[in-house]
């Protein structure tokens, strides 16, 4: 008798362990990401571009370049774009990239910005470091709106950043955007 229950029990856990583990991969496998490049510039255009044509095609690029970038080392300076078009999604999140680096010492502060039906919304402190490194923040929710991301709101987005702080400033050489989704 005891020797079946125990049996029983174990057979229960385990089959609950094999369909919890299923439904984890299950999820896991569902969830995709798309990268959105910029493709125009946005309405704010307050960095200078170094080694390219206009803002936007300084941080374009799918690799990396530190030989074209967008500059400033002056306070309250926007720099968005315009992304591509991306078709319809169940968005779950957006992550905003950035590859870049300080100013210099002294000018190293941006957050993240996104352009909302002409409202700006912003994102957390990012404190550049000397070398080049990319920096992420998600957003799970639109910021406009507190729901989740729509196709549309994605379409519709302008985003890139802000010069903030005692110690604003900085160089991005790349600027993309994650779109998460199932």
């Amino acid at each position: 008798g005891v020797q079946v229950i125990k049996t029983q029990d174990t057979m229960k856990k385990l089959i609950l362990g094999v369909s919890g583990a299923l439904l984890f991969f299950s999820l896991l496998v569902l969830a995709a990401t798309t990268t959105i490049r910029p493709d125009a510039n946005g309405i704010y255009t307050q960095w200078t571009p170094v080694g390219c044509g206009t803002n936007y095609q300084c941080v374009d690029e799918s690799v990396p370049s530190t030989n074209d970038s967008v500059e400033t080392y002056l306070a309250n300076k926007s720099d968005v774009y315009g992304l591509q078009y991306i078709h319809s999604l169940n968005i779950t999140s957006l992550v905003l990239s950035y590859y870049a680096r300080e100013y210099n010492t002294t000018a190293r502060y941006i957050v993240p910005l996104m352009v909302i039906n002409n409202t700006d919304y912003y994102g957390s402190l990012i404190n550049l470091t000397k070398p080049y490194v990319l920096y992420n923040q998600t957003f799970f929710v639109n910021p406009a709106t507190g729901l989740n991301w729509t196709t549309s709101d994605i379409n519709n987005l302008q985003a890139g950043m802000k010069t903030y702080g005692s110690r604003p400033g900085g160089r991005v050489a790349q600027f993309y955007a994650l779109v998460n989704y199932i």
